[in-house]
């Protein structure tokens, strides 16, 4: 496998790992991996070969980025003073260096099978490579023994690494081919030419800004020549005594309808205004249409047309005004199709922001302007007098001169040029972000996609709705976190996939992976426009990996909404097993395409299926029953069963539902206590037979007295029961409604005996002589009427209805009762207890009865210290410590506790909440009970007041996990005591003492380093004190960036070496191997951390994840999420890392003796087969090891 192959299996490996930690919306398909740092790239649209240019170095790239053919094309010998080798007769007295040649410009040339390839050195020469083998020159440019050859037609590019070029192919309507460059100037006075200061230096100053050339390789005499006469005129040029003040920044060029458009940032104006934007839209006439009235075949004049405007992204306060990138699309935006100059600018501050402008208003205001120019004076546009081809200062009023339209749009030799309009085009941001560096944009269903790339590796995807707001945002991470370059472009045979350049990699991205979504509402919810339902094959996919996604309603779209996805309507719903149906109905709801000629099938389980027949288009088929042996028994303790249903298409499961098979007849069996009731009430239809307590699924002729309706059903209307002692008759008089007829019932209690129910009247039925016992303090029993009928010697369950059931509460006043306050406080539950003989007894078994108990008694108290604020939760546990609430009151010393009834437990145990102190203090607890006197604690509850006096570590990182240590005065007292972090969150306390606390630090979302209060809260008192408060400052989050060595043995142990930043904030760091363990590891610097690799049973790549502070490290961002913007102050560091496991070494001797002999002092020879990078140790000492070869 070539090195370069290898490299692209490996990083798709790497996204791989990574893909697995957050759901993307973006797909790594291919990938090639440069040495070199890339310049630019273009994609052939026929053959689909990308073409790479690198420093140095050329690619031919296949479609799958495979290198097809590489070619070297630096470093040279080179000298920026020193004009182009191929000049005839120049030589140059200046010494030369190997120079790294930097590509500005790779423009492919169909129609004449050349690829422009222009680079930095040799003061920006160009080569015309052929487009089958770029490691070939398609034309030998200057042809050998030219003479005739000037240093314009050589210098084309800009000749410094970070000088830029922009540059489009054309064609004009004489049919001869056009080169059209931007390049910045790098000549005598700007940062990018030599402090030479010689008069040689003014020969380097005649390459304009922009310039048409000829690109016609027949005509060699004048390839590269500005093409015309005067050839002024074709040229763009800024005269040299302003060039300080213009300083253009080329960023894109590109052609829309028959203009060139030109974008460039002016940075001669950077950093004095930062609120006024230095980006400018220039437009030339191409004359690429119909032939004007002319002679000769000479295109347009580049200076007649050339007319520009100021862009402005942001409104005053907040302008983005510097352009990076820009992307022309046509979209669907609410007023129909519409084209857009869609741009991505920047701020100091690395803030960008995506800004779209209309074409229509860009050409309204350029027809605006030459209109202003020609006819009145205005002040919105100039005439460009810093350029050499300007016909003027000012704009000259021409009377009332009525200009064609072809004139608005282009100029004319007899109107003032260039122009450039002063009031900015204005568009406020769609979208804004950090780092953001490059755009694309897609229409797609209706929907406009956009692809943003960032400059520390991140590939954004925003689905915009037809108003331009946002509907969904994805983000990819893209190999090490390179930053994107400024141009990104669709993959000209399948739109599905767009080609990213980062600084070291060439990558085929494809758009969407919808087949993670794994349902219809889903995948139609994701807000994906690439995705809709491919409803014949049943999953999420884009429209064309949809066998028949073109056909009407076979590929339903993020537009068409959720409502669209295919859904049965099944006819009948409910079928009784009983009943004898043949076949169910079936309406297909939703968007499915036309069914007639297609296989369909009804699958009831796996193999188990029934032909369907379909009638129409409208969707509507039956589906043959199986017969009923077929389904699964319903199962014991339910009523019905549901069986599934699934529609398949062509062998293909599209669609499915379910109806319910239900027998009435165990619908009364299972509710016994409601069997009318349940019968009745189901969903489906029920018939009761009150005469033979049956559920029917039928009406029956010869039983015309059967119900249909629950309000029929006889039922118990339940009454209340007053508490009646454990083992005392009781008689219970019952309600009964719908009844009928006299029958003989008996009262149930759900145990023996049972007892005769006696008619009173036709609704009133009387169990008399009911004994109930319990030993419980409380039992509740619930009343049931049996019918005794004929039939009850064939069922035992049959019962009157009782919805609501009667309960009898009987009580054992024995139970539960210790003390006298207990078992007269049972008097609020209806329990008629009494205290006497010293024991609690039924009230009619107590001879003399005094309801005065004894006095109260404390037992313990609980906590015994409080903050003199008050609000502490204190308990006190007793024995006779009253009856109820109200009548207790509680005192610490003077001050009241108030009683929290809801708290509050008869006799035993009351709990109450501190009043205020005035100032600390130690004091005993009393209890005062009414009309049973005063108890008083042999404990003492203290008031104190706590302080805080340190906390450490005093800074950590902002992911949290941080473990500190305050320490004070009296920091455990009181019953709740919370350690708050800037007011907000909470510190999880670990442990604590009187005079310290542990707690673990939780993340914060703030960026910025400013100390936050921590502050120790007693009770539900806020933090206001500053003796409880202390300082703690949240640093930027530890950053890991590399790992070494990346290989271990299987045995483990291996010290793997983890380098980064930050980790004098690290207390506590372990290192996760995925699927096969993890290890602690330790801190030995700000820098580094160590780790040992744990053991693995089979060799493999697999990945690393650290936890530090016992949090994972996901990177410089305060917790996990993926939805956060990352802190983007530096690059963004990996949160996984690839770990190899390679086999054990093995050894012998040279001489292949089985045991080694070896006399000190002298060498030992071993064959090892191990890798590079191993150690070697003797016994604990490590030996200081001399490779002779390797094996591996």
């Amino acid at each position: 496998m070539p090195p370069s192959m290898e490299i692209a299996a490996l990083l798709l490996g790497v996204l791989a790992l990574e893909m697995r930690w957050s759901a993307s919306a973006l797909h790594i398909q291919q990938a090639f991996a440069s040495p070199n740092l890339t310049n630019n790239f273009v994609v052939d649209p026929e053959s689909r070969k990308v073409y790479l240019a690198t420093v140095n170095t050329v690619y031919q790239l296949n479609g799958n980025l495979s290198v097809e053919v590489e070619k070297r094309t630096g470093p040279v010998e080179d000298n920026l003073l020193c004009h182009a080798p191929q000049l005839p007769q120049a030589p140059c007295e200046h010494p030369k260096s190997l120079t790294d040649n930097y590509n500005k410009l790779l423009k492919l040339d169909r129609e004449q099978g050349v690829v422009v390839v222009c680079g930095s050195v040799y003061q920006g020469f160009c080569e015309l490579r052929r487009m089958g083998n770029i490691s070939e020159i398609a034309v030998e440019f200057p042809p050998q023994g030219e003479k005739t050859v000037f240093p314009s037609m050589l210098n084309i590019a800009a000749n410094h690494p970070n000088a830029s070029t922009v540059g489009l192919i054309f064609k004009s309507h004489g049919g001869n081919t056009r080169l059209l460059v931007g390049a910045t100037y790098t000549g005598a006075g700007t940062q990018f030419f030599p402090k030479n200061h010689s008069k040689e230096d003014l020969r380097f100053e005649n390459t304009p800004e922009i310039a048409i050339r000829s690109l016609n390789i027949k005509d060699l005499s004048r390839l590269f020549t500005y093409d015309i006469n005067p050839s002024e005129d074709n040229v763009f040029k800024i005269k040299q005594e302003v060039k300080t003040k213009n300083k253009l920044n080329f960023v894109h060029a590109f052609i829309q309808k028959t203009y060139s458009y030109i974008a460039f940032n002016n940075d001669a104006k950077m950093g004095h205004k930062e609120s006024q934007p230095n980006s400018i839209l220039a437009r030339i006439c191409l004359d690429t249409d119909s032939p004007r009235k002319t002679t000769g075949p000479e295109s347009r004049k580049l200076t007649e047309s050339y007319i520009q405007m100021p862009l402005q992204c942001g409104s005053s306060g907040n302008i983005y005004n510097r352009l990076l990138s820009v992307y022309p699309a046509g979209v669907h935006a609410e007023g129909g199709w519409e084209g857009y100059l869609f741009g991505v600018f920047s701020k100091a501050d690395r803030k960008a922001a995506l800004c779209a402008f209309k074409f229509g208003d860009i050409e309204e205001e350029i027809r605006q302007g030459r209109r202003n120019c020609s006819n009145s004076p205005s002040s919105d546009v100039q005439v460009l007098d810093s350029v050499i081809q300007g016909s003027g200062a000012v704009c000259i009023q021409k009377g009332n001169l009525v200009l064609q339209p072809e004139q608005l749009d282009c100029g004319a030799a007899h109107l003032q040029h260039p122009l450039a309009l002063r009031r900015s085009l204005k568009a406020l941001p769609l979208f804004e972000y950090l780092a953001l560096s490059s755009v694309s944009v897609d229409t797609v269903h209706n929907h406009t996609v956009v692809f943003l790339g960032t400059s520390n590796g991140r590939l954004h995807k925003l689905t915009l709705l037809p108003n331009m707001t946002l509907a969904s945002q994805r983000t990819m991470k893209l190999p090490a976190g390179e930053a994107v370059h400024h141009v990104m472009t669709f993959d000209p045979k399948d739109s599905n996939f767009l080609y990213v350049m980062t600084s070291h990699h060439m990558l085929r991205v494809k758009v969407a992976e919808c087949d993670q979504w794994k349902s219809c509402t889903d995948c139609l919810g994701a807000g994906d426009a690439y995705c809709g339902w491919c409803t014949l094959e049943n999953r999420c996919t884009i429209q064309n990996e949809c066998a028949r996604g073109l056909l009407p309603r076979s590929w339903i779209t993020m537009g068409d909404g959720p409502q669209q996805c295919p859904s049965i309507t099944l006819t009948p719903p409910e079928i009784s097993i009983s009943a004898k149906i043949e076949a169910v109905g079936i309406l297909i709801n939703g968007s499915i395409p036309d069914l007639i000629g297609s296989k369909v099938e009804c699958e009831y389980k796996p193999g188990v299926s029934t032909a369907a027949t379909v009638y129409g288009p409208a969707q509507i088929q039956t589906c043959p029953l199986l017969p009923p042996e077929n389904y699964q028994p319903i199962p014991p303790g339910t009523d019905h069963l549901s069986v599934s249903v699934a529609i398949k298409v062509n062998g293909t499961s599209v669609v499915s539902g379910s109806f319910i098979i239900y027998d009435c007849e165990r619908t009364g069996q299972i509710h016994p206590k409601t069997s009318c009731l349940s019968c009745l009430s189901i969903r489906w239809k029920c018939y009761w037979d009150q005469e033979n307590h049956l559920c029917l699924s039928s009406k029956d002729d010869s039983k015309p007295n059967l119900l249909e309706s629950a309000a029929s059903c006889p039922i118990l209307i339940p009454s209340e029961a007053s508490p009646s002692p454990s083992g005392m008759a009781q008689d219970f008089t019952i309600n009964l409604s719908n009844i009928q007829e006299r029958e003989r019932l008996e009262c149930d209690f759900g145990t023996e005996p049972r007892y005769e129910a006696i008619w009173l009247d036709n609704s009133t039925v009387k169990c008399s002589g009911v004994t109930l016992f319990t030993n419980q303090r409380s039992q509740i029993y619930h009343l049931s009427l049996r019918r005794a009928g004929y039939f009850s010697s064939q069922r035992e369950d049959i019962f009157i209805d009782s919805p609501q059931p009667m309960k009898v509460e009987v009580y054992n006043c024995g139970a539960g009762s210790s003390d006298c306050s207990q078992c007269w406080g049972r008097e609020d539950q209806g329990h008629l207890c009494g205290w006497c003989e010293n024991s609690c007894r039924p009230r009619d078994d107590c001879q003399a009865i005094r309801d005065v108990c004894p006095a109260p008694e404390i037992h313990k108290i609980s906590p015994l210290r409080g903050p003199v604020e008050g609000g502490t939760l204190l308990t006190v546990q007793g024995r006779n410590l009253g009856r109820r609430p109200g009548k207790v009151k509680i005192f610490v010393g003077d001050v009241t506790c108030v009683v929290l009834p809801e708290r509050y437990t008869v006799s035993v145990e009351l709990v109450c909440r501190t009043g205020r102190s005035a100032h600390d203090r130690t004091d005993s607890v009393r209890v005062d009970v009414d009309q049973s006197g005063t108890g008083t604690s042999k404990e003492s509850f203290a008031y104190l007041v706590p302080s805080v006096k340190s906390i450490y570590p005093d800074k950590g990182s902002r992911a949290g996990g941080t473990k500190v240590t305050i320490r004070g005065e009296h920091l455990d007292i009181g019953s709740q005591i919370r350690v708050k972090v800037n007011k907000t969150e909470e510190c999880t306390i670990t442990e604590k003492t009187d005079q310290m606390i542990k707690c673990i630090m939780p993340p914060t979302l703030e960026a910025d380093a400013e100390p936050v209060t921590v502050c120790v809260e007693f009770e539900d008192h806020s933090c206001q004190e500053m003796e409880l408060s202390t300082t703690y400052t949240y640093e930027k989050n530890p950053t890991i960036s590399s790992i070494h060595p990346t290989k271990s043995f299987l045995s483990g142990g291996r010290t793997i070496t983890v380098k980064g930043q930050g980790f004098d904030l690290v207390q506590s760091v372990t290192m996760h191997v995925l699927e096969i363990g993890q290890t602690n590891c330790t801190v030995l610097s700000p820098s580094t951390i160590t780790c040992l690799s744990p053991e693995s049973s089979q060799s493999q790549e697999t990945s690393v994840q650290f936890v530090l502070n016992g949090v994972p490290y996901t990177g410089d961002s305060p917790s996990s999420s993926n939805d956060r913007p990352e802190e983007e102050d530096e690059e963004p560091q990996k949160e996984h890392f690839q770990l190899g496991y390679v086999e054990d070494p093995q050894f012998f001797t040279a001489n292949k003796e089985k045991q080694i002999k070896h006399h000190s002092g002298e060498p030992l020879t071993l064959i090892i087969n191990v890798s590079n990078d191993a150690e070697m140790f003797k016994s604990l000492h490590p030996c200081c090891v001399q490779f002779l070869f390797s094996l591996v």
